[in-house]
């Protein structure tokens, strides 16, 4: 499944078109998406949007990605993007 699978049938040459090598960029950004992930939550959390529970579940989420990333067991597939 696609991240942003929508449900409705691409065709492949489409798919190879616009995805072209973008997983492997993904995956090198992703400590930054992290940090980026993390304040957001923060964010969340400070204006009331987020209880103490909910963001201590994201923060542990995303701790736990990036200790997967760190130890290259962390992937994204061309087939995800």
């Amino acid at each position: 499944m696609k991240l942003w699978d929508k449900g409705v049938d691409i065709d492949q040459k489409i798919i190879e078109y616009t995805v072209g090598d973008d997983y492997l960029l993904d995956i090198k950004l992703l400590p930054y998406d992290l940090i980026a992930s993390e304040a957001h939550a923060k964010m969340l959390h400070k204006i009331g949007i987020l209880n103490d529970d909910d963001l201590k579940s994201l923060l542990n989420g995303l701790g736990e990605i990036l200790q997967l990333y760190k130890q290259n067991k962390f992937v994204i597939k061309r087939s995800q993007e």
